[in-house]
């Protein structure tokens, strides 16, 4: 099969000089998952706002996409004031307000995945 797409293939047998066949419809479908393209700052001073940015993802397929925000943190404290700047967001970017996290390190991802569940 040439790539992505609808074919119809048939099957065809000869038999005791009987001819019978069968044809079958097959959809090839994209298994590429979609590319995470992430813009963050590296460092981002204490008490400072900053964006992390995920819209230049993209799908080969054109499917469109649904962005999960995660981070971790050094300890328990810092780990739920993280979790709390990112519980609202559901598409690709996110703002964390200035003064909104404690002074720490934190690490944010994102997962980038098509609606059908292809990550």
């Amino acid at each position: 099969l040439a790539g992505t797409g609808s074919y119809l293939i048939r099957a065809a047998a000869q038999e005791l000089g009987m001819n019978v066949s069968a044809d079958f419809r097959v959809e090839v479908l994209d298994k590429s998952p979609p590319e995470a393209k992430l813009s963050a700052p590296l460092r981002a001073a204490a008490g400072c706002a900053f964006s992390l940015d995920a819209s230049a993802s993209s799908d080969s397929g054109g499917a469109l996409l649904t962005f999960a925000w995660s981070c971790s943190a050094e300890n328990l404290e810092l780990l739920e004031a993280c979790k709390a700047s990112i519980e609202t967001p559901a598409g690709p970017r996110v703002f964390i307000p200035a003064g909104s996290l404690p002074l720490g390190f934190y690490n944010f991802s994102v997962n980038v995945s098509r609606p059908s569940g292809g990550a």
